[in-house]
């Protein structure tokens, strides 16, 4: 007699059942899952730039302001926008302020000598998609830094993009416990 085999799926489903007693479901009495905020180790200078969001304009806007949100010894740098190719919910952290000439900004932003100051800068359709660029510096330079995200100001109202970020001194590591920590702050 010849042994049937499952196939592979059905194979990792079945042990997942039995070794462990997976289900789709999820818990009802379990608590609203908490997250970590991002790390990153600062330039010499103690700076780092955050590439909080983007945004369209489909008629004229004006850009007012771009603060920080619950920010802990981080003092902004420069506010500025660029064109950004890239998909609308992407963020990130330029770890070099300015970035360097070799790295480039990424490869869906537009090159960081292009970009746009704010405040009171007006966009509109023909400016495409902008990427919310927001440099900032640890205030004391041998302390970290953090925020939870960034509050851009408009014409036409206020956009919160949250991004919790925790900013180290440069030289520093980002440890488990550091993570960890974020965890006192992080909403």
């Amino acid at each position: 007699m010849r042994a049937r085999t499952l196939p592979p799926t059905w194979s990792v489903a079945l042990a997942c059942l039995l070794l462990t007693g997976c289900s789709s479901e999820e818990p009802t009495d379990s608590p609203t899952p908490r997250h970590r905020a991002q790390c990153v180790v600062s330039d010499p200078q103690g700076e780092v730039i955050l590439h909080s969001g983007s945004l369209t304009a489909r008629a004229g806007l004006t850009l007012d302001d771009a603060t920080l949100e619950e920010a802990v010894n981080l003092d902004v740098v420069e506010r500025a926008v660029v064109q950004f190719t890239g998909r609308a919910g992407v963020q990130g952290i330029v770890l070099d302020y300015p970035p360097l000439k070799t790295a480039g900004l990424a490869d869906s932003l537009a090159r960081w000598e292009d970009r746009r100051a704010l405040p009171g800068l007006t966009l509109g359709p023909d400016d495409g998609q902008q990427a919310v660029l927001v440099a900032v510096r640890l205030h004391d330079p041998a302390t970290p830094g953090h925020l939870v995200g960034v509050r851009l100001t408009t014409d036409a109202g206020v956009r919160v993009y949250a991004q919790p970020v925790l900013v180290k001194p440069p030289g520093e590591i980002c440890t488990v416990a550091d993570y960890d920590g974020t965890l006192d702050w992080v909403p």
